[in-house]
């Protein structure tokens, strides 16, 4: 006995799967519109949201008297740092600083047809104090522990 009599094998047809994918063309194209309409919808109506995170890494703890003493000849002096414990906090103090805020709020970005526009402009804001405020309620600067 042969096994292949147990077992009979069936041929697939390219040609009738290429068929019923034609018979439903129109089904097939209403429904990958239908998908891309919503989801162009859902990402319109969504909240607007943009995460960063980035790392800081400060020079060697044996290092640290010759970086205090470059940040305080620099312009960075003037913001009104303290010693801080640790480098890391440094980095948090002088990123959280006003003369920082005001930079980036300053700073033109590419908006809207190819034109630059100040952040202070791009978010409609009328003092830079009210704009700086709303920046530190949306922005969360910490450091990990050493």
């Amino acid at each position: 006995m042969e096994n292949k009599d147990i077992y009979p094998v069936e041929e697939i047809n390219l040609l009738e799967y290429f068929k019923i994918i034609l018979e439903y063309r129109w089904m097939i194209i209403r429904n990958v519109f239908i998908v891309v309409i919503i989801v162009g919808l859902i990402s319109f109506i969504l909240p607007k949201s943009y995460i960063a995170e980035t790392t800081l890494l400060p020079p060697n703890e044996v290092q640290q008297g010759e970086f205090w003493s470059a940040i305080m000849n620099s312009p960075l002096s003037q913001i009104g740092l303290s010693q801080p414990t640790s480098t890391s906090d440094l980095f948090v103090q002088i990123l959280q600083s006003r003369t920082i805020f005001d930079n980036i709020l300053n700073k033109e970005f590419a908006y809207r047809n190819n034109s630059s526009q100040s952040l202070l402009k791009i978010l409609n804001y009328n003092s830079i104090e009210k704009a700086r405020k709303a920046l530190s309620k949306q922005i969360e600067i910490s450091s990990l522990p050493e």
